[in-house]
């Protein structure tokens, strides 16, 4: 059977789901939009949530583009394959298994037989398997292409919560520990400033000029901090190959011919199969077209990887200009209210450091508020059955095709 376009979808999505995915053949393309017609009880139907939290204006686009993501993934080879990893599976013990019994080839088999249909106007995606003829086989072929999917989908959200919760653990330890050490310390000096007589008289101006510098300079030191550590992340992420915030818009800019190349590019992508289709691969007319293609994704690609490094670059020249320069103004701030201190004395030293202990007291209290209450939700994300955003709507009937 002729494969047949995939249904158009927004961005960079279109590209990836066409270049890993077959598409949909065009007798699932005629079913798709027969938007009344009722869904045979032989098939297998998944409903998928729409996303929590969503703005009005955007949620119907963004489920959608959730479907079409499900879709896309649950029709591929790579997730079909994966059906066949459990020598005890169900799957394996049908005779439309043993008929081959070879897992790449009905894997194969199963990419260009298997119909997986967003429903129109609805949540809903239908999967059908018109060409295995045993209604019982049909029925546990369907079975465990979608219990596959569902478990695979809360194996991967439910690692990511793991490895979030362990991150945020690691961090709530550190911050406990710290709180500890530091009330140790705030109740020690607390005492030593009591015997010395701490409470007593009244502040000086250069006390009062000290106390503000203190504050601006744990202000300075967050800053410092917080400038510093976005410029390891960001660079971090480079060299995974990642891009850092902001990456795209800086791309768009100095390249302003970047999204113009990649609509021209998908508009090529989407006409190449509707062309296929209509004249066929071999004719003239087709090759020009997908010779087309081929000079626009090679000037796409070229113009978007001279785009990307230069806006990584930018990136993190800014960041770490930025880092520098929230590390002077801090140490400038950290050798004044030295040459402070040394005016001032012990006591009024042991008084100031104390107030920059409470402020961080402060803060990592609030920081360990935060964190628990981070655990907390994703614990509860954990617990509840809607751990995914697809789960089963109606399960095949072991019954005649129609």
């Amino acid at each position: 059977m002729r494969p047949f376009a995939a249904a158009r979808l927004p961005g960079l999505f279109a590209v990836i789901a066409l270049s890993l995915i077959a598409p949909f053949t065009l007798a699932q393309q005629a079913a798709a939009a027969k938007a009344n017609e009722p869904i045979p009880a032989t098939s297998a139907v998944l409903i998928v949530e729409p996303p929590a939290g969503s703005p009005a204006a955007t949620s119907d686009a963004l489920l959608q583009r959730r479907i079409y993501t499900h879709v896309a993934t649950i029709a591929s080879e790579q997730h079909l394959r994966h059906l066949f990893a459990n020598p005890q599976s169900e799957i394996r013990k049908t005779q439309w298994f043993q008929t081959n019994a070879d897992p790449r080839e009905r894997a194969a088999w199963l990419r260009d037989h298997l119909h997986v249909t967003a429903v129109p106007n609805t949540s809903l995606i239908a999967l059908s398997l018109m060409d295995v003829q045993d209604a019982k086989e049909r029925q546990v072929i369907l079975t465990e292409i979608c219990n596959a999917y569902l478990n695979g989908e809360r194996t991967l959200r439910t690692d990511a919560m793991m490895d979030r919760t362990q991150m945020l653990n690691t961090v709530r330890i550190k911050v406990e520990a710290r709180l500890k050490d530091l009330r140790n310390e705030m109740h020690e000096r607390q005492v030593k400033m009591n015997v010395d007589g701490g409470g007593v008289g009244r502040m000086s101006v250069k006390e009062l000029e000290l106390s503000k510098l203190v504050s601006e300079q744990i202000e300075a030191l967050l800053a410092a901090g917080k400038a510093r550590a976005l410029h390891e992340a960001a660079k971090a992420a480079v060299d995974h190959g990642q891009d850092p915030l902001g990456t795209q818009e800086l791309m768009q800019r100095i390249s302003p011919f970047l999204r113009n190349d990649q609509e021209q590019l998908q508009q090529v992508e989407t006409e190449l199969p509707l062309l296929a289709a209509k004249v066929g691969t071999e004719h003239a007319q087709y090759k020009e077209v997908a010779k087309r293609r081929d000079v626009l994704q090679e000037r796409y690609q070229k113009r978007s990887e001279e785009a990307r490094v230069k806006a990584r670059e930018m990136i993190l020249e800014q960041m770490q200009q930025d880092a520098g320069i929230a590390q002077a103004r801090a140490d400038s701030l950290n050798k004044r209210v030295e040459n402070l201190k040394m005016d001032l004395g012990e006591l009024s030293n042991s008084l100031l450091v104390l107030s920059h202990l409470q402020e961080e007291d402060k803060a990592l209290t609030e920081q360990l508020r935060n964190l628990r209450r981070q655990i907390e939700s994703i614990v509860a994300e954990q617990s509840s059955t809607a751990l995914t955003d697809i789960h089963w709507h109606l399960m095949p009937e072991a019954l005649p095709l129609p």
